[in-house]
């Protein structure tokens, strides 16, 4: 029974404080699939990290997440943000007209070391998604942005 206790106490010491970094991307949006990922790059081409975009059919969410790398200043605040917005299109296209449902967009971003989100949308089985992400390093923006893309 000791050793019982003893192993609870100690999984909630190691518990995750807020933004800290995780083990692995997946720890953001469990219970989903990886749809892919995508670097977030300044205009030179250097990656200051990955926006992943995850996706779970059996609820018709996308969730998504943007991790800063050590280019990035991964363990330094500063910020960064990352977005879903829910389309009305249904093919791929360069641009996403924003869905009227009440919920058709998720944005987190504030001056993090590590991550922004997780986010989500519904975008249901056949609607596509948008993605963003932005990361700032001592006035050097780096970025990601899609055109509706992962149409269920």
């Amino acid at each position: 029974m000791a050793t019982v206790i003893s192993l609870t106490v100690s999984g909630l010491a190691l518990a995750p404080a807020a933004h800290a970094a995780p083990a692995a991307a997946a720890d953001y949006c469990t219970g989903y699939s990886l749809v892919a990922s995508y670097p977030v790059k300044t205009s030179g081409g250097t990656s200051y990290g990955t926006a992943y975009l995850y996706w779970k059919e059996s609820s018709g969410f996308n969730c998504a997440v943007a991790v800063k790398n050590s280019a990035g200043g991964a363990g330094t605040k500063n910020y960064m943000s990352v977005s879903l917005t829910a389309c009305k299109e249904t093919r791929p296209k360069s641009t996403c007209e924003e869905s009227d449902d009440v919920y058709s967009s998720s944005k987190d971003g504030d001056n993090y070391a590590h991550y922004a989100g997780w986010v989500q949308v519904h975008t249901g089985s056949n609607h596509c998604v948008k993605l963003d992400s932005v990361i700032w390093k001592t006035g050097t923006v780096a970025q990601f942005h899609s055109g509706a893309f992962h149409c269920g």
